[in-house]
């Protein structure tokens, strides 16, 4: 009941957004590294990265570690760095990948396509380009490209693969939805409309960004961010499609730590060093920063809001349901196409858990 055809845009002239949140990882400046180097138009690409370290003791940061695989010296000033900004505070105030992802939504200026990814991908050759001409293919203006990223493994494979593609959901004991193990599609000629949206990869205009902008009231979240964010996407009346080419792949068995110099090299997940900075937890922001009370209360209001936003109803708590439904307006659902219409599409029945 819209119209959703492409507006013209020039290839060599689109300016790609790209967000990471990074949570002290030590393998984002090799992504900055693939990124800048296998881009068709590199001048094309800016970055906006939000840094949750320990500021006082890690020796990691994103862009020094990228002028370092890049020039042998840690510094802030290499070539690319000027299109890269970021924001960078302590992990002990981080509250969830929402809220890392808002942050770095900030950083966001007036760029054409706006990609989100996580701080440990690698990429084919001419990656930008690839993506922009198979966004197109969508003939779709608001056309979101997104999966579940397979292992940077599949790229180097020969031939056709098979490729993720998301269709399954659950819910899990609190009431949310996450999506289970992605199916395959294979020698699609075009991207496949699918039902369901990943944080790990999403490709799009920069007007669903700015439309659909992420809800900065969901902290410790994690089963049901992705969820919670695609429902508004797609009642706001935008559709997601699974690739049909092999672009990006997800380093989920840390292969891409073998690029870095010997300095970056220690795994501080497993290291014996009492530093603080090698004493690194990926799941630090659920309970550091804030008393267990504290953060108990914070995720229980966040569930409730969640709740209300794909069921219309909250569940007990401290919270009043009716002022967290009050505080969704900015952040609510869209008018495009139903909630109705959206169980019938996705075949996950919010009102009814099932």
């Amino acid at each position: 009941n819209f119209n959703n055809s492409i507006n013209y845009f020039i290839e060599e002239d689109s300016v790609i957004y790209i967000g990471i949140s990074n949570f002290r990882d030590r393998r984002c400046g090799v992504t900055l590294k693939n990124i800048f180097n296998k881009a068709k138009y590199p001048k094309n690409i800016h970055i906006g990265i939000n840094e949750q370290i320990h500021t006082e003791d890690d020796h990691i940061h994103c862009v020094k570690d990228f002028c370092q695989l890049t020039t042998n010296h840690a510094s802030t000033n290499c070539k690319f760095a000027d299109q890269i900004h970021y924001i960078i505070h302590s992990y002990l105030d981080s509250r969830g990948p929402g809220i890392g992802r808002y942050i770095e939504k900030t950083l966001m200026t007036d760029e054409n396509f706006c990609m989100q990814i996580d701080s440990h991908v690698d990429v084919v050759q001419d990656w930008d380009s690839k993506l922009l001409s198979m966004w197109e293919k969508t003939n779709n203006e608001f056309a979101v490209l997104s999966t579940r990223l397979p292992d940077v493994s599949s790229l180097k494979k020969t031939g056709p693969i098979e490729l993720p593609h998301l269709c399954l959901a659950s819910f899990t004991s609190s009431g949310s939805v996450r999506s289970l193990q992605p199916r395959s599609i294979y020698l699609a000629d075009k991207p496949v409309l699918a039902p369901l949206w990943s944080a790990g990869f999403s490709f799009s205009k920069c007007h669903m960004d700015k439309k659909v902008p992420y809800d900065p009231n969901f902290p410790f979240i994690f089963d049901g961010e992705e969820f919670a964010r695609y429902i508004r996407l797609w009642t706001h009346g935008y559709d997601v499609y699974s690739p049909n080419e092999l672009v990006l792949a997800h380093d989920y068995g840390d292969k891409l730590s073998s690029e870095l110099p010997e300095n970056l090299r220690q795994d501080p997940m497993n290291s014996n060093n009492n530093n603080i900075q090698y004493k690194i937890d990926p799941f630090a922001w659920i309970k550091k920063g804030l008393s267990a009370d504290l953060s108990r209360l914070a995720y229980d209001e966040a569930l409730n809001r969640l709740l209300l936003l794909i069921k219309g109803e909250g569940i007990k708590s401290s919270s009043d349901p009716a002022a967290s439904l009050s505080i969704l307006t900015g952040y609510g659902l869209g008018n495009k196409r139903t909630l109705d219409q959206f169980i019938e599409f996705t075949g996950v029945d919010v009102r009814n858990g099932i």
